[in-house]
């Protein structure tokens, strides 16, 4: 299965495919979101700006099939930036076939290439699914998150 994936940066072609994972991706979390902010994270992920969102492509037999978004921020704790990966999504069909733990990997990867040495990400409780693939792959920190909303 890995031998025709390929993981590289989003490109402005991409369009169409990533709109279409990324309204699955949003659906699928339970959450939502306008065309407005769609159109402004597109323009943000292809940036180029540091300090912006970045986006990973899964690719296979040239098709789009997975996407990961990431931003690199301060921390307060070491010297170095570190990198948050904010999305991650596969199609339903390929999942457990080792493209997630592509992206995951290539999202590292690229953080290390760029300077910063840790990746974390948080997934839903309920993400059976993800959380077999993160437990291989990664360790569970003890925390928990909690968001304020006006």
């Amino acid at each position: 299965m890995r031998d025709n994936l390929f993981i590289r940066p989003l490109i402005a072609e991409d369009k169409k495919a990533w709109f279409s994972m990324w309204k699955e991706y949003v659906a699928s979390s339970e959450v939502t979101t306008s065309n407005e902010v769609c159109e402004i994270l597109y323009d943000r992920l292809l940036s180029g700006d540091l300090r912006e969102c970045k986006c990973l492509i899964a690719e296979m037999s040239g098709k789009p099939v997975g996407l990961a978004h990431y931003l690199y921020h301060r921390n307060t704790l070491t010297v170095e930036d570190t990198c948050y990966m904010i999305d991650l999504f596969v199609e339903s069909d390929l999942r457990g076939k080792g493209v997630g733990r592509a992206l995951v990997e290539m999202v590292h990867t690229t953080a290390k290439q760029n300077g910063i040495p840790s990746t974390y990400w948080e997934t839903k409780d309920s993400n059976q699914n993800g959380r077999r693939l993160y437990e291989k792959i990664a360790t569970k920190i003890p925390y928990i998150m909690y968001q304020k909303e006006d």
